[in-house]
């Protein structure tokens, strides 16, 4: 009988493991307006694959054993971005409890499936945490319906999110600027009013700054 004879036990037959094909990560210095605060994030991403398909990935977990550290992000609230055009999965928003610095050291990674298979990999935080009353921060210029990104930073992106706060997709601003209907044109939901961050990083720093949010509203 190795045929699955009814639809609901097709998932239990489907025995193929996750796995992480590239992991990418950064300590960010957010700058947050809503709260007042300043504190360390760590974006972290994952180029995953499930040969069960997309829909069968279930979590991403971060993991510091030594401090005893436990993140989870679930599928249906994780970051989807498209980085050198594969799809990446992960958060820009892992944060320490009180929004203290992150610990150096060796942190887990594991990508789990529906069956509770997980593919591992590792991440090093070695450079001694950044003093994040030093950072500066990214700022935007309105002129018109145009954005632009003050500041004297490299490789400056927008991150959009829609009113709700869900993250929708970051922009690469090679230019400095971007217009409303430029980024308006990209996701219709967006036409009533949208929520953005500015990223940038200074030349010779390891770490991002992120500074938000501000709001656009077509009112």
């Amino acid at each position: 009988m190795g045929l699955c004879m009814f639809t609901a036990a097709l998932v239990s037959c489907s025995d193929n493991p996750p796995e992480i094909i590239e992991t990418e990560w950064q300590v960010i210095v957010f700058q947050n307006r809503l709260l007042g605060a300043t504190y360390q994030r760590l974006s972290l991403f994952v180029r995953g694959g499930d040969e069960d398909g997309e829909k069968d990935l279930q979590a991403l977990h971060l993991i510091q054993d030594e401090e005893e550290l436990y993140w989870t992000v679930k599928a249906e609230s994780w970051e989807k971005s498209t980085i050198r055009g594969s799809d990446w999965y992960g958060s820009n928003g892992f944060v320490m409890p009180g929004g203290g610095k992150l610990p150096l050291g060796a942190y887990r990674v594991l990508l789990e499936d529906l069956s509770g298979k997980m593919a591992e990999s590792r991440i090093y935080l070695k450079r001694e945490n950044v003093d994040t009353e030093g950072a500066v921060f990214p700022s935007p210029l309105l002129q018109g319906s145009t954005i632009t990104i003050g500041g004297n930073f490299v490789d400056p992106e927008i991150w959009v999110y829609d009113t709700n706060d869900q993250f929708l997709f970051r922009i690469p601003l090679p230019e400095r600027s971007i217009t409303v209907e430029n980024i308006i044109g990209r996701n219709n939901v967006l036409t009533a009013g949208f929520t953005y961050y500015l990223y940038g990083k200074q030349s010779g720093k390891y770490y991002g700054a992120l500074n938000g949010p501000y709001y656009y509203s077509a009112n």
